[in-house]
């Protein structure tokens, strides 16, 4: 047990650059908490591939997926429990487009 308890507090300090406001003027994530649907509102970049992952509080990438977009503001919606059931718990959402790497504190009830 302690060295679970270790492993989260690691991880959760590797992420301390975690906006937990999640907020709208550089992309947004919502709801928050969510059940079966993330909503992701990708901010304004040059570069139009952008990469998501979802990793549960042990550090498990649990979902990832690439999207290429033009728009900026473009309003994406993923299921991350749809393939693999996701436990209650603290997520964390990174989305990376190359220029800039955004990681989101999600709670799934």
């Amino acid at each position: 047990m302690k060295k679970v308890y270790l492993q989260i507090i690691a991880l959760l300090a590797a992420f301390s650059s975690v906006n937990a406001q999640n907020k709208a003027e550089n992309g947004a994530v919502y709801p928050n908490p969510f059940t079966d649907r993330i909503t992701v509102q990708l901010e304004a970049t040059e570069n139009p591939a952008h990469f998501m992952a979802l990793y549960d509080v042990l550090g498990n990438e649990v979902y990832k997926q690439e999207v290429v977009t033009n728009k900026a503001g473009e309003v994406i919606i993923i299921e991350p429990g749809k393939e693999k059931a996701l436990e209650a718990g603290v997520y964390f959402l990174k989305v990376e487009n190359g220029e800039n790497t955004k990681t989101y504190r999600l709670i799934h009830r």
